[in-house]
């Protein structure tokens, strides 16, 4: 009888068949949701065949089959099969098994053919078994983000969320959910950038959330530092600085509440400097020039201050303040030489661009002429 021409080829090795045995061909290391191939780094072939059938299926470490292997490829289509063995002689097919594991753990490749050799014979092949190791996936570079610190508006901030094994940049993606959950920014590669959030007076206040993805599903990683697994979801908490102000009538409001002296005809009598400004827990400086608005200056005595007005210096607004000389005349004290107003308050309130961010405060100085 012409010798069984039915073979199972690992090239190079040689899956010798007959008595059943079911061993461990390989074992592949992936990361959850990395695309693998069994066999490795070759396929299974199938030699001088009339017919077959196959499946395979992922079990997992027990033997519990979990579901079907998602994609199997062959060397030739069915019809093609089917052309080249019309004229009873067998042929040669290739065959490998593609899929991906979300859940890291220990799971099995099974893959199961019947075949008929040339002398029209059927056979139950042994099952071809391959071990799976799942693990998490490494996260590229570190997240360096703020932990528990906040971010201000109007600066830049950008990571990466890439990991080792995930090496297709083009399946990165991710979102940026504000409070109520809706989507304010997408972007596909693995570059999360918050420029354009950061610069958005709508989120302020807010803590938005990042969610990454990698061919469509968020993933777990793990890091050089750590084999806690995290999710690809981030936070930051986006805020503005306090309004901050110099000058010769912010003296009382920064030292206590002593008055100080101001002479009416320093530069620094006839203005206040606003900004709004901050250090980062970084260790940088963020500086913000606040829009006022509706701003408002009542004097005591009465009527000093007869004009308010507002201008601007990069990130440096200046409440420019001028005063009404009879008003000084008729209030003042001392002699002709060295006239001066005991007590003088200004109640300053205005608003800005930032919903809740506004100045309503009095200072109090000697006004001497």
């Amino acid at each position: 009888m012409r010798k069984l021409l039915i073979a199972i080829i690992l090239l190079p090795a040689l899956l010798v068949l007959g008595k059943g045995k079911r061993e461990i061909k390989d074992t592949l290391r992936v990361v959850t949701l990395q695309k693998f191939k069994v066999p490795s780094d070759r396929n299974i072939v199938l030699k001088d065949i009339l017919g077959f059938a196959v499946k395979a299926s992922i079990t997992d470490e027990n033997g519990k089959v979990l579901r079907k292997v998602t994609k199997i490829w062959q060397s030739m289509s069915n019809a093609q099969f089917k052309r080249k063995t019309r004229g009873g002689r067998g042929v040669t097919i290739q065959f490998a098994f593609f899929d991906s594991v979300e859940t890291p753990g220990n799971y099995f490749v099974v893959v199961r053919f019947k075949v008929i050799d040339e002398n029209r014979r059927r056979h139950v092949l042994p099952p071809i078994k391959y071990m799976l190791n799942v693990n998490y996936p490494t996260l590229a570079s570190p997240v360096n983000l703020r932990n528990g610190q906040p971010y201000y508006y109007s600066e830049t901030k950008s990571f990466s969320v890439a990991t080792i094994e995930f090496s297709d940049p083009n399946k990165y993606s991710y979102q940026i959910f504000d409070e109520g959950n809706n989507v304010i920014q997408k972007g596909n590669g693995p570059i999360v950038k918050l420029d354009k959030v950061f610069n958005t007076i709508d989120y302020v206040g807010q803590t938005l959330k990042i969610v990454a993805k990698y061919a469509g599903k968020e993933y777990f990683y793990i890091t050089n530092s750590s084999k806690k697994p995290q999710k690809s979801e981030w936070q930051v908490k986006l805020a503005v600085p306090p309004i901050d102000k110099f000058g010769d009538w912010t003296f009382s409001a920064n030292n206590d509440g002593k008055p100080g002296v101001i002479a009416w005809d320093s530069p620094s009598a006839r203005q206040i400097l606003y900004t709004i400004d901050t250090q980062t827990a970084d260790k940088n400086f963020v500086f913000i020039a606040p829009d006022i608005r509706g701003v408002q200056v009542v004097s005591d005595p009465p009527g000093l201050v007869k004009l308010a007005s507002i201008s601007q210096a990069g990130a440096f607004v200046y409440l420019n303040l001028d005063y009404d000389d009879a008003v000084f005349q008729q209030n003042a004290q001392g002699s002709d030489d060295c006239p001066y107003i005991q007590t003088v308050t200004l109640h300053v309130t205005f608003d800005t661009q930032f919903p809740g961010v506004s100045l309503d405060e009095t200072y109090t100085a000697a006004l001497l002429r």
